[in-house]
């Protein structure tokens, strides 16, 4: 169930919501309120999967509202299609801008748009948890282009190898090795030193299955090796 701020000052158009909801059979958890003052209010004491807002309210605009609204997609909704009210909008981070029409028809396409607001929210989240995790992992990770070249190293790559992010953008990724296939090598690091390390490679493909990038995980390896050659060396 989505959780709905709508933030609305007109009966007519409240009751048109509720009956696209009823109409509709949308899993909704819709929380109306009419000013400005009401909307900060909830926005401040609870969370909301989506803000619905009019732009002209009795004791304001919906401009007044953006500082409470904590990285939830806005709907903007006016009676009138201003374009520096609509540029203004946009530039501020609202998700969509709808103008309201006299048969009401706009509320039909809300519900796929927040359908999507709410996806694009949660591919954001995911792909912000994912980026913080490559950067912080302890392996060394590579993105690079078709070609080999060079287009993201994450922290540990720079330590374990001894570069800087600067000197290795856009170089071609053999300047540290073997890096085809997945597997065993040994690599080497910017003041010529080798060490061992376990390679894992996966190509990155497009909606329509063209290759765009190869992203590599290296795991040193160098203390798995020693106790391999130490206990060898017991057996000898």
């Amino acid at each position: 169930m989505y959780k709905l701020l709508l933030i609305e000052d007109d009966k007519v158009d409240q009751m048109a919501f509720k009956r696209l909801i009823e109409s509709e059979k949308l899993n909704y958890d819709c929380k109306i309120v009419e000013s400005v003052k009401e909307a900060k209010e909830n926005l401040l004491s609870q969370e909301f999967d989506i803000v619905i807002t009019d732009y002209l309210l009795g004791d304001g605009t919906a401009f007044e509202i953006f500082d409470a609204v904590s990285n939830t997609p806005i709907i903007f909704i006016t009676g009138h299609g201003d374009q520096k009210v609509t540029l203004k909008a946009m530039k501020i981070g609202t998700y969509d801008y709808l103008i309201k029409d006299h048969d009401r028809d706009y509320l039909k396409s809300l519900p796929n748009i927040i359908e999507n607001a709410i996806n694009d929210k949660a591919k954001e989240e995911r792909a912000l948890v994912l980026t913080h995790a490559i950067l912080d992992i302890a392996d060394s990770v590579f993105i690079t282009d078709i070609k080999g070249n060079i287009t993201f190293i994450n922290k540990a790559f720079c330590h374990n190898y001894g570069y800087t992010e600067k000197e290795l953008l856009e170089r071609h990724i053999s300047v540290i090795g073997e890096t085809q296939a997945s597997g065993e090598y040994n690599h080497i690091k910017k003041d010529g030193a080798a060490f061992p390390v376990s390679l894992t490679r996966s190509v990155i493909l497009d909606p329509s299955g063209k290759n765009i990038a190869i992203v590599g995980v290296v795991h040193d390896i160098s203390e798995h090796k020693k106790i391999e050659k130490n206990l060898k060396a017991a057996k000898d």
